[in-house]
């Protein structure tokens, strides 16, 4: 079951397995999304499972969805013992500024 909102592009091969896609939306070619929400004037081109997409993004092909909540790191907070996530910059690994806290939804 799939909730496909107003003037929505599905291009050629594209699969919506308990999902939804907002309004002005688009899912290209041979993409799947699974179990994710995509909100409004969005256009996505990688597959997506248990995740959601906020209002007016871009996710171009080869991007990587995790379905990981994420903390942006506070400077005060020394106690959180969490992984950061890490992000490639030119030619050097750096830290994003985000913390791993866990699973965002459970397996079913």
């Amino acid at each position: 079951m799939a909730q496909i909102g107003y003037y929505v592009v599905l291009e050629s091969s594209c699969t919506i397995w308990f999902g939804v896609m907002g309004t002005r939306s688009s899912l290209l070619a041979n993409r799947n999304l699974i179990m994710s929400y995509v909100m409004n004037n969005s256009i996505i081109n990688t597959d997506i499972r248990f995740s959601i997409v906020e209002n007016n993004s871009f996710l171009g092909a080869g991007s990587i969805i995790t379905d990981l909540i994420l903390r942006n790191a506070d400077q005060s907070d020394t106690k959180l013992n969490s992984m950061m996530v890490k992000v490639l910059v030119g030619k050097g690994i750096v830290n994003s500024g985000y913390y791993i806290l866990g699973l965002a939804f459970e397996s079913l």
